[in-house]
């Protein structure tokens, strides 16, 4: 009798084992799963932006070559700078003023009256002041 006591438990602890590492198993999987499925959804969040930031990037790239050019360096220094070749001569326009107007007086404004608070009205009105 104790012979057979002995594998039916071999067998139950092995069936429980089993049961056991089942579940861890199908835990990590779920887990693994779920931790997908949000990267996933952040993926497709993040795609559009990264799309977005690598046409930034190629129009700064563009621009940093136009602005490292002599065609820029040479524009800039006659609009903003006022800068002009050996051979040219630089005009600058000066504009006429306007006559000024004449500006009237401010008007005074009379002063406004203080508001008196509720219980002086009738504390005076109660007295006849």
């Amino acid at each position: 009798m104790s012979k057979e006591i002995l594998p039916q438990r071999f067998v139950w602890l092995i069936g429980v084992g089993i049961a056991v590492v089942a579940l861890l198993l199908g835990s990590a999987f779920y887990r693994a799963w779920d931790t997908n499925r949000g990267l996933r959804s952040e993926l497709s969040t993040l795609k559009p932006m990264l799309t977005a930031a690598m046409a930034e990037q190629q129009m700064l790239q563009t621009q940093l070559a136009y602005v490292q050019s002599d065609e820029y360096v040479e524009s800039w220094s006659q609009t903003h700078a006022r800068m002009a070749r050996q051979d040219e001569t630089l005009v600058i326009l000066v504009q006429a003023t306007p006559s000024p107007v004449p500006v009237a007086p401010p008007v005074e404004a009379t002063p406004t009256p203080e508001p008196v608070p509720f219980w002086l009205q009738w504390w005076r009105t109660l007295l006849g002041e």
